[in-house]
């Protein structure tokens, strides 16, 4: 398994699924197509709100540690399209 797939994983079950938020067309960013969550990278707001200020996913939905970990290390890595 990629990094990327992992993280596509993580994100499918905290982000996508629970409540419909960044799939297609959401406004605050499309995480099914790479190329906007790498923006997201880039411009530091995946981080910031995921790993630093654990603010998302909103309640009442939940991120464990260990899948916040992940995304540090994805996003320390360059974000990789691997």
């Amino acid at each position: 398994m990629t990094l990327l797939s992992l993280m596509r994983m993580i994100l499918s079950q905290s982000l996508l699924q629970s409540v419909g938020c960044h799939s297609a067309g959401f406004a605050s960013g499309d995480f099914t197509s790479y190329s906007v969550l790498k923006a997201k990278v880039y411009n530091g707001t995946l981080k910031n709100r995921v790993v630093t200020q654990r603010d998302m996913p909103e309640a009442p939905n939940t991120m464990s540690d260990s899948a916040r970990a992940v995304i540090r290390c994805w996003i320390v890595q360059g974000a990789p399209n691997n």
